[in-house]
């Protein structure tokens, strides 16, 4: 059995202009001209490239931050940024949030909502297929 490095998963691997990626915990920034996204371990940091031609689609999840000249970078190299947060929030948190107000609900019986409405609807999984199919879409003009 060959044995590799944890650091050789996180590698952004370059193919087709389809590529769609989604990123926790870490900060997309611009370095040296390249868009990267860094995360931290312990006292140091761990840098990866993000190849931007190859890139259709990123969705920032939990944790999450971009620049300004990350997210410059990306436009001008046709990249999607969806921030998964916003997402979730305007599709399903927030109408919830008056359907809790209304019935006087706890903050614990909100979030139950919040999950039953995730699970219900199976939210995640179609903005998920959304997103890969605008990505598939939009790869396919270039």
């Amino acid at each position: 059995m060959q044995e590799f490095n944890p650091s050789d998963l996180k590698t952004i691997l370059h193919s087709k202009r389809a590529n769609l990626y989604y990123l926790e915990h870490c900060r997309v920034l611009v370095k040296q001209g390249r868009v990267e996204y860094v995360t931290d371990a312990g006292k140091q940091s761990a840098y990866w490239n993000i190849p931007i031609a190859n890139t259709t689609a990123i969705m920032l999840g939990t944790g999450t931050s971009i620049t300004q000249m990350a997210m410059r970078k990306l436009a001008q190299a046709g990249g999607l940024v969806f921030d998964v947060a916003d997402l979730i929030k305007d599709s399903l948190v927030l109408p919830q949030a008056f359907v809790s107000a209304m019935r006087g609900d706890s903050e614990q019986e909100f979030r139950q909502a919040c999950l039953n409405a995730f699970a219900n609807t199976e939210a995640l999984d179609f903005m998920i297929d959304t997103v890969k199919a605008i990505a598939q879409t939009h790869g396919s003009c270039r």
